[in-house]
C-alpha cells in the first residue's frame, strides 16, 4: 500500500454517502446534494457501527495492489467461493464468468460490473468521491477467508471491476486503526 495526503473522517462519509448515490443519479447531482449536508446528517446516512469505524481510523488516500485488498464478503451477489481471497482472485472469476457464463453472476454484480467497464470516467479513476473504501489491519471482516492486507468497505464492484480491466494498483482511501 502507497500511502499519501491525510484524509478528513468527514471526507470518507462524503465519498461513501456519493458512492451510494451515484448508483442512482448523476454523480454531479449526488456531489452537489451530499456535499451540501452536515455531518449530523451524513452520520444518519451511515448508521452507528460504520460512522464510529470511520471516526475512529486514520484516513490516507493512496493506491493499493488489488492482490494486497479483500472484496466484501458476496460482494453484489458474487458466489461466496468467489469473494474469498483478494480482489485479483474475484476479478479473475468474474471476467472468467463475463466471457463464457455470465448468468453466474446475479444481482447487482450482473450489471454493475459490465455498467462501470464501460463508463471510462470510473476505469481512469479520477473522481475522487468514488474511490474503494479500504482498512487495514487484520480482515476483520472476513471470518473464514484467506487474510489479506487490507478489507474494502466499500466500492467492492468498483474495486473488481477495475482488476477485470487490467489495473494492478487502484486509487483508495485506506484506514489504519488509531493506536
Amino acid at each position: 500500500m502507497r500511502l499519501a495526503n491525510t484524509i478528513s473522517p468527514i471526507q470518507i462519509k462524503r465519498a461513501f454517502v456519493i458512492a451510494d448515490r451515484a448508483k442512482k443519479e448523476p454523480i454531479s447531482v449526488a456531489k452537489r446534494k451530499v456535499l451540501s449536508m452536515s455531518e449530523r446528517s451524513l452520520n444518519k446516512i451511515i448508521g452507528r457501527k460504520r460512522r464510529a469505524e470511520y471516526e475512529n481510523a486514520l484516513w490516507r488516500s493512496g493506491s493499493v495492489r488489488v492482490s494486497d485488498v479483500g472484496a466484501w464478503r458476496g460482494a453484489g451477489g458474487l458466489p461466496l467461493s468467489w469473494t474469498m481471497g483478494s480482489i485479483k482472485d474475484t476479478a479473475r472469476l468474474v471476467k472468467k464468468a463475463l466471457a463464457f457464463t455470465p448468468k453466474k453472476l446475479k444481482k447487482r454484480s450482473r450489471y454493475a460490473i459490465p455498467g462501470i467497464l464501460n463508463n471510462k470516467r470510473l476505469l481512469t479513476q479520477r473522481e475522487k468521491y468514488l474511490f474503494p473504501i479500504v482498512a487495514t489491519g487484520g480482515s476483520y471482516r472476513r471470518r473464514d477467508m484467506r487474510k489479506t492486507k487490507g478489507d474494502l468497505d466499500d466500492g467492492s464492484m468498483r474495486a473488481i471491476a477495475l482488476a477485470v480491466s487490467g489495473k494492478k494498483k487502484i486509487r483508495a482511501y485506506i484506514a489504519s486503526i488509531k493506536k
